[in-house]
């Protein structure tokens, strides 16, 4: 009967051992996946900056040029018929 318990001892150790060695995958497996996410959401989270950089010197050169298009505007002088395309009255009337 010694013997017999011997044998049900390796096997249920070989059984533990087998479990906790596929839990000590699972879990480096774990980690190994959570870095690569930690690894993506930071790339995404820089290219989501430089895309809003972008936006915004985008946004800048527009209205720079908008800006300069006033610049001039204000030195132009105007007649009649420009102001009327303008949208303004012509007639000397606010």
């Amino acid at each position: 009967m010694d013997l017999n318990l011997t044998k049900a001892d390796r096997a249920i150790d070989a059984l533990i051992e087998k479990r906790s060695h596929e839990r000590e995958q699972a879990n480096s497996e774990a980690e190994l996946w959570n870095a690569s996410e930690r690894r993506y959401h930071a790339q995404r989270q820089e290219e989501r900056r430089l895309e809003w950089l972008n936006h915004h010197r985008r946004q800048a050169e527009i209205f720079e040029a908008l800006a300069e298009q006033h610049r001039a505007a204000i030195g132009a002088p105007l007649d009649d018929a420009a102001l009327a395309r303008r949208g303004g009255a012509g007639d000397g009337s606010a």
